[in-house]
């Protein structure tokens, strides 16, 4: 994966940690990448915040297991990734959101992929990075976003132990470092586990 001078170190460290995998949540899962748990932001499974108490719900379960996997005050890097169609038909919504990495979130280009499902339809990814320390409540207003099917995919990985918290619009993926991290998480988080018999 080609790196820019200013991501080298993101590009090190996810080859370190997850090489031959894409950095979203959802592809991470689909490539089975090891040691996943997923929990709901919201009773019930609930998929969106309703009111200003969902809200501070989404963000206690959020910034909980973040903080667990990312450790407060822990090096991380912050990571969003964007589609580009092959005809130059990308939606404005994607458009407007990669101007946003830039400007509100600091972040600068990493690398790209491809994925060729489709032949005649390759659908070209850029990944988005840069380094940042994990602070409860510091992400809050990116948090809040990408629960509301507001942001481009996202997702922060540990510097120190390539642990991924991976937010979507309802829960979060995470990926611990080991076995024994992950069991202790399905323990700790049991309530905001899915009841689905292959934990989605």
């Amino acid at each position: 994966m080609p790196a820019t001078s200013t991501n080298e170190d993101f590009v090190d460290a996810w080859e370190r940690w997850h090489g031959g995998l894409r950095p979203l949540g959802f592809m991470m899962r689909w490539a089975e990448a090891p040691h996943w748990v997923r929990i709901h932001s919201l009773p019930e499974s609930r998929r969106y915040p309703a009111d200003a108490a969902d809200r501070a719900e989404l963000l206690r379960r959020q910034n909980a297991v973040a903080g667990d996997l990312l450790r407060e005050g822990g090096a991380a890097f912050l990571v969003q990734s964007f589609w580009e169609a092959p005809d130059g038909g990308t939606p404005d919504t994607v458009v407007a959101r990669r101007a946003a990495a830039v400007s509100r979130w600091g972040l600068s280009v990493a690398f790209d992929f491809i994925v060729d499902e489709d032949p005649d339809q390759p659908i070209r990814w850029t990944v988005m990075a840069r380094p940042v320390t994990w602070h409860s409540g510091a992400f809050d207003p990116l948090l809040l976003l990408v629960a509301a099917g507001d942001e481009a995919p996202t997702l922060f990985m540990s510097a120190d132990t390539g642990a991924v918290f991976a937010p979507y619009d309802g829960g979060a993926d995470l990926f611990w470092p080991d076995a024994a991290a992950q069991a202790a998480a399905r323990e700790r988080y049991r309530p905001w586990l899915s009841a689905h018999p292959h934990g989605l």
